[in-house]
């Protein structure tokens, strides 16, 4: 995504938009920090444990990070 994002300030204000999801993924961080709890061990707890999602395995799940962020991604696949 960094490669194809445009340079800050290359459009004026409400004429193009870029999706990027570092607010979600700020929002992850701030989930488990008031938690405590890692966000897909609760998703287990509060959503897929009650729907019976019989596929449901924390094991598929990992957290996407690098040096652009302290917030990594967190990919449900």
């Amino acid at each position: 995504m960094k490669a194809r994002r445009p340079a800050r300030g290359s459009h004026l204000p409400g004429t193009f938009w870029y999706y990027n999801n570092w607010d979600f993924n700020a929002l992850g961080t701030i989930f488990e920090q008031a938690t405590g709890t890692p966000i897909y061990t609760e998703f287990k707890r509060r959503i897929a444990e009650p729907l019976q999602m019989q596929d449901y395995n924390i094991t598929d799940f990992g957290y996407v990070g690098g040096s652009d962020s302290l917030h990594p991604a967190y990919d449900f696949a």
